[in-house]
């Protein structure tokens, strides 16, 4: 908790999530130009049931693409 002249100003809640229930996807962007070159970076977390990411999770996500459109990479934070 910070502290200003004896008042409040800050306070920190940490909580540990639940198990993996759902994916959370989160582009970089709307809209894309139609010319076969441009991106979208697309993140993926795996969140509990109250929506909180679970930063330790190693659940196995599987990849595909329908319609116009392909994916160029996938990677991870976990080596």
């Amino acid at each position: 908790m910070g502290l200003n002249k004896k008042t409040r100003v800050t306070e920190t809640t940490l909580e540990s999530t639940g198990k993996p229930v759902a994916l959370k996807m989160t582009c970089d962007r709307s809209h894309i130009k139609a010319d076969g070159q441009d991106l979208s970076y697309i993140t993926i977390e795996l969140v509990d049931e109250k929506g909180r990411t679970d930063p330790k999770a190693r659940n196995m996500v599987d990849f595909k693409i329908s319609g116009p459109g392909s994916i160029v990479g996938v990677g991870n934070a976990d080596p």
